[in-house]
């Protein structure tokens, strides 16, 4: 028997579901909820979170729309700077909003019961959990680093300039609110890395139990049927997983591909005009908009091959996919039809397929983007 510690529920998700409800994100209950809030004696929380809530998220896409409204000179510097805030700004606005559906539909809850279940079977790996979220949490103190520094510069020039205090700077909070998009990105990349990394390592621990059942040619019917039934639950919570964390995906990751592909083009096309503390500003954006990015795509694909291995280890690696068993091959066939169905699988913007390559992918289409834009910027002769 394992001795590894199987996490109970209501711990899967450690702190971070608590740092939601911190962040007044949390609508466990509401208004749109009254009842269920009314009958547990939740009221005023309900009525407190969805004020917060609603607040929040205002005034983050005040914001928003306060940066894309921002009049500069097209693929002038000052314009490339402003995509780049718009990029980050949409991928914190993103962030919130998910995680107040998160708590909205009550997926904490209903993925650590799920959890909790299957760790019964395979235990919950705790030190890779523990590298995740060490390094999780050195991305964030860059993250903030970076974009504290930014938003102090920013004061600072908006101060000396005497640039009067409107509705286009969100009457001078909008460097705190870039600061608090910046924690939610953090918060709700930690909470999305730990649901797809639960449900991969569910996956892994299937496959490998049984790759050596297939390999020694030990399944039989009934042992095979047990691996349909449980291919059959790990699917279904992978389809919950994506539905749940697809629009975060799709919004989050367009997001980051936007501050990358300006932080590119600001470093390559515009670093003789940089100041050296500048040029570290813009590293730090293409590290962290990268990291973004490849964390939203990567950890999905990262499952989705998970599922596909279903095909090689059955057909291709074992004697089951040669076995003339006329009992074994249908439930072979449905295990490998049901794992390459379509609704097993997430897409971004619904249209391209998330697997280990996209990322790399879409690195290859940032550089040329980054430079259409520098070249536009000489042909339209602005430079600063």
């Amino acid at each position: 028997m394992s001795s590894t510690p199987v996490l109970r529920p209501r711990r899967f998700f450690g702190p971070f579901q608590l740092l939601v409800r911190i962040c007044g994100l949390d609508l466990t209950y509401s208004i749109f909820t009254w009842k269920e809030a009314k009958q547990a004696g939740a009221t005023c929380r309900a009525i407190f979170f969805t004020i917060t809530t609603t607040f929040i998220m205002t005034i983050l896409i005040m914001d928003l729309i306060a940066i894309g409204k921002t009049e500069n000179d097209s693929f002038s510097i000052q314009w490339l700077l402003t995509n780049l805030k718009f990029g980050m700004v949409l991928h914190g606005v993103a962030s919130a909003g998910f995680m107040a559906a998160l708590t909205a539909k009550h997926v904490f809850q209903q993925l650590e019961q799920q959890y909790a279940a299957l760790s019964l079977r395979i235990p919950s790996n705790t030190r890779m959990r523990a590298v995740v979220l060490t390094v999780m949490f050195v991305f964030t103190i860059i993250l903030m680093l970076v974009v504290v520094s930014n938003a102090a510069d920013d004061t600072s020039t908006w101060i000396k300039g005497g640039s009067p205090i409107s509705f286009k700077n969100i009457w001078g909070a909008d460097p705190f609110i870039r600061i608090v998009c910046g924690l939610f990105s953090c918060l709700s990349t930690v909470i999305y890395i730990l649901a797809f990394g639960g449900i991969t390592q569910q996956f892994r621990g299937f496959n490998e139990e049984l790759r050596t059942a297939a390999n020694e040619a030990d399944l039989t019917y009934d042992s095979l049927i047990s691996f349909v039934q449980r291919q059959k639950e790990l699917l279904a919570m992978v389809r919950y997983v994506n539905d749940t964390f697809g629009k975060l995906v799709n919004l989050g990751a367009i997001g980051a591909f936007i501050a990358h592909v300006t932080a590119v083009a600001i470093f390559v096309g515009h670093r003789s005009s940089l100041t050296g503390g500048q040029v570290a500003l813009m590293i730090g954006y293409l590290v962290i908009s990268g990291n973004l990015m490849a964390s939203l795509l990567y950890v999905p694909g990262m499952l989705n091959a998970q599922v596909q291995e279903l095909r090689d280890i059955l057909i291709l690696k074992s004697n089951v996919g040669l076995s003339k068993n006329e009992m074994l091959l249908p439930l072979v066939n449905h295990m490998v039809q049901r794992a390459e169905a379509p609704e097993n699988k997430l897409c971004f913007l619904h249209t391209f397929l998330i697997d280990l390559r996209i990322a790399h992918r879409l690195t290859l289409t940032m550089l040329p983007l980054s430079n259409i834009l520098i070249f536009l910027g000489r042909i339209y002769g602005v430079q600063q």
